[in-house]
């Protein structure tokens, strides 16, 4: 009887496996901006994205909020994002980033590393 008026359809894949992280952070173009590091590399058909959020960044409801907010950049982005690995490194202050600021900064992380990769 409980029917979903919506359902959001999780496309982006996650990157969980430590050989996977490290492959993407030695091999693959980085860049980062003032609390954010992001990695990529071009590799599989498919958008898949690792997160590594420290506890100084702050309590688990805090790092899971900018967890959320990440993953839901992703996949609003992910027609525009294409495909490839990606893992995101937070540092402490990303808390203080409004959605705004943090979709603003990830979009221009995306957009630095995939002009390094193509040349």
């Amino acid at each position: 009887m409980a029917e979903l008026l919506f359902q959001r359809e999780l496309i982006v894949d996650s990157i969980r496996e430590s050989k996977d992280f490290q492959e993407v952070r030695n091999l693959g173009k980085r860049s980062r901006k003032q609390c954010l590091a992001l990695s990529y590399l071009n590799k599989g058909s498919e958008l898949s994205i690792g997160m590594a959020v420290p506890r100084k960044v702050g309590k688990a409801h805090v790092r899971n909020k900018i967890r959320r907010r990440v993953r839901e950049i992703f996949r609003s982005r992910e027609d525009a994002i294409g495909s490839g690995m990606y893992v995101i490194s937070v540092y402490p202050g990303a808390h203080l980033l409004s959605y705004d600021d943090l979709k603003e900064m990830l979009e221009d992380l995306i957009e630095i590393v995939k002009k390094k990769a193509m040349a």
